[in-house]
């Protein structure tokens, strides 16, 4: 997961939670980054 989103850091914020909700195990303080 940390590899796909380094290769994808610059998804739009829309597609980042999008991200999140397919991977609801991500811990919430990524969030905050």
């Amino acid at each position: 997961i940390a590899k796909y989103l380094y290769e994808k850091e610059t998804i739009t914020g829309e597609e980042f939670m999008r991200i999140l909700t397919a991977v609801p195990q991500l811990p919430t303080g990524a969030v905050e980054q």
